[in-house]
């Protein structure tokens, strides 16, 4: 009997689209890229570890459009195996930690958008005014705030027999 059981605990980050060090005045430079990445803790009640089936893991979004607008990249799907679950046992269940990770689009050159503003800003030729860049922010700023993420966790058919 290969019945088993997952739990998805409580996610453990916030999605933060914003520098680590929030801008105070002045030119939009500063550091770090915000916290892109949630981790979602898995648990799996089998009766050993070989009985845990694959799950397809994917992301989608509803409401805003910050992948159409090339301003957000979602995590690409992925699969999570037997051997992912490493920690725990048949009694308590197995357990793994499921990261997933944001990433900037093209829109900001994959790079936060305070690296790709910065240095274009005040340059006389192919530079943007600060009109423009507030502009596309807040753009970005009512797109993200108007999303949703979902994470899908599907478990794999094993087949016959299984």
């Amino acid at each position: 009997n290969k019945v088993v059981d997952l739990t998805v605990g409580t996610v453990n980050g916030t999605l933060l689209f914003e520098p680590d060090q929030p801008v105070k005045s002045g030119a939009i430079t500063t550091d770090g890229d915000g916290n892109l990445t949630v981790t979602i803790p898995l648990t799996v009640k089998a009766k050993d570890q070989e009985s845990i089936p694959d799950y397809k893991v994917a992301v989608t979004q509803k409401g805003g459009d910050v992948t159409a607008s090339n301003y957000i990249v979602l995590p690409e799907a992925t699969t999570v195996t037997s051997e992912d679950f490493t920690s725990g046992d048949a009694e308590n269940g197995f357990t793994y930690n499921l990261s997933l990770t944001w990433s900037w689009g093209e829109a900001f050159g994959r790079t936060n958008p305070a690296a790709f503003y910065n240095p274009k800003i005040g340059v006389q030729e192919g530079g943007v005014k600060v009109t423009d860049v507030l502009d596309t922010l807040n753009k970005f700023a009512e797109a993200v705030n108007a999303t949703t993420f979902v994470v899908t966790i599907t478990q794999v058919d094993a087949g016959a027999g299984a």
